[in-house]
């Protein structure tokens, strides 16, 4: 009789095993979990409960060490696979145009927190930007700051826009993959469900159209119904987006089409360079700017200029001056020509 009973005192952790992993396979909601050992996995049900039925009811495919709460969840609706540690997001990565793409967070993912995409531009990655999500997550320790390297497409580190007075074919295939990139930036954020009121999209240049398509994106799968609250432009990419003379018998004779309806509550653009940016009135406020040390003409300093000043912004906290401006009380910024209200 004794012998019995420790045998079936034995069974008790293997059935509290069976009722943890087996409920959410069966459930179709896990697509495999394990752990090393029965005790980490009887440890791991009291801890971070929360944070793993944030990713159970995203219905992410997940494989995860119970022990640790760390491995991968993928997302099949957006194609992006995350990486977890300790039951939070901390990352991610997908394909776009037979590339890799992806993200970094500053700070695990919390989902009910406001977040912030910063997206690079042309011949740089995503480490471009850690300075700036740096300073973001300093000054808004509430936010989700999450950093999009997209440098397999955007020709990380190669040749300029134009060589021998003609745009490089690089430049035109960096522009045609924003697009694309932008749609997928746009998947990531309603895969991810994050609340599009409580969503900002920074981008510079080819980083700023990709900003714009993201934001596109959400809108049309929310009907127009919600929509990105904030979208910020860095000196949007100019050259194969704005009709232009120069940029046609450079080559650049085919304009890819932007959504021409708003597709965010507020758009801020910064405008640095009448070569290389966009000069059109493309948001709710368009800000002129000229830089205090002028360089010679079509030089690219005026357009990488953007992100500078926009750090100096944040760090001064005068973004959030700009922000909340409006027509009927507007602002005079440093080194501004003008602004214009729409």
């Amino acid at each position: 009789m004794k012998r019995h009973l420790t045998f079936a005192r034995s069974l008790i952790p293997l059935f509290y095993t069976a009722l943890l992993v087996g409920a959410p396979l069966l459930a179709g909601k896990v697509d495999c979990l394990f752990s090393q050992s029965t005790s980490s996995i009887a440890q791991a049900s009291t801890v971070n409960q929360f944070h793993y039925q944030q990713l159970v009811d995203r219905k992410f495919q997940l494989r995860l060490n119970l022990a640790t709460g760390s491995g991968t969840a993928f997302d099949p609706s957006s194609g992006f696979t995350y990486e977890v540690k300790n039951w939070q997001i901390v990352g991610g990565q997908t394909t776009v145009l037979g590339k890799t793409v992806k993200f970094y967070t500053v700070k695990p993912l919390n989902f009910q927190q406001p977040t912030i995409f910063i997206t690079h531009g042309y011949i740089v990655s995503g480490g471009s930007n850690i300075a700036v999500a740096k300073l973001y997550a300093q000054r808004y320790p509430n936010y989700n700051v999450i950093v999009m390297d997209w440098g397999s497409l955007s020709k990380d580190g190669m040749i300029p826009v134009i060589s021998n007075g003609f745009i490089n074919k690089e430049y035109k295939d960096a522009a045609d993959a924003s697009i694309a990139v932008g749609k997928k930036m746009g998947q990531l954020i309603l895969g991810l469900r994050l609340n599009p009121n409580q969503v900002t999209l920074l981008g510079h240049s080819l980083g700023a159209r990709a900003s714009q398509f993201a934001a596109e994106t959400v809108r049309q799968q929310w009907q127009n119904q919600r929509q990105i609250q904030l979208l910020i432009l860095l000196d949007p990419a100019g050259p194969g987006f704005q009709p232009r003379l120069w940029d046609w018998i450079a080559g650049g004779w085919r304009i890819r089409q932007v959504p021409k309806d708003r597709q965010a509550t507020k758009t801020i653009v910064i405008h640095t360079s009448d070569r290389w940016g966009d000069e059109r009135l493309l948001g709710n406020i368009d800000v002129y700017i000229r830089k205090p040390t002028r360089t010679p003409a079509f030089q690219i300093d005026d357009h990488t200029y953007a992100n500078q000043y926009w750090r100096e912004l944040v760090s001064s906290g005068q973004d959030q001056i700009l922000i909340n401006s409006t027509a009927q009380q507007p602002v005079r910024m440093p080194h501004m020509t003008r602004i214009v209200y729409r």
